[in-house]
């Protein structure tokens, strides 16, 4: 490993792991080898003849169409188009991907207009329910009052029309004695 950190556990010598950017590192070192050797066997295969299949002569032998490879005077990969075809093709993508970008916003319209009509319900629904909280609370000051005003006139109906209740003799005393 490039950052050369090594430790000893139980006798075995073992690495640090790799940081991200020596994987990155790696990695692009592997996709340029890969791309090489499918290009060196590309050329391997355009440049060999197939080789016929011997079954006696009974079946036909189906060779497989090669590759098309655009390659420049230097071996160098080119695109197989004309600069005006070239022109005409990116005109076509820049169109596709503007009509798509537009279809994706008319998408997202719709999935918003949708949790507008999904919440507006619940934003009712909630208003609703703190209106009937509000009126059970404004029930239930009623309902107090009422019972107030029932067992007020009961209580007078018992004692009677004066305020004045009188206690029966030595109601109040004070006791000296304590025990």
């Amino acid at each position: 490993m490039p950052n050369g950190f090594k430790a000893q556990l139980g006798g075995a010598e073992m690495s640090a792991p790799p940081t991200r950017a020596e994987l990155a590192e790696i990695y692009r070192e592997d996709d340029r080898l890969r791309a090489e050797r499918e290009h060196e066997e590309r050329l391997a295969r355009l440049a060999s003849p197939p080789v016929p299949h011997d079954d006696g002569g009974d079946a036909l032998y189906a060779v497989p169409e090669p590759e098309a490879v655009c390659l420049d005077e230097d071996g160098e990969f080119t695109l197989p188009f004309s600069d005006r075809q070239a022109d005409a093709i990116a005109d076509v993508i820049n169109a596709l991907r503007t009509e798509w970008q537009a279809d994706i916003e008319r998408m997202q319209q719709r999935l918003l207009d949708m949790m507008v009509r999904m919440v507006v319900p619940a934003e009712r629904a909630e208003e609703t329910v703190y209106a009937l909280r509000e009126r059970v609370a404004m029930m239930e000051g009623r309902l107090e009052r009422q019972f107030a005003e029932i067992a007020e006139r009961r209580l007078k109906a018992v004692i009677g029309d004066d305020n004045v209740i009188d206690l029966p003799a030595g109601f109040i005393q004070r006791r000296t004695d304590v025990a």
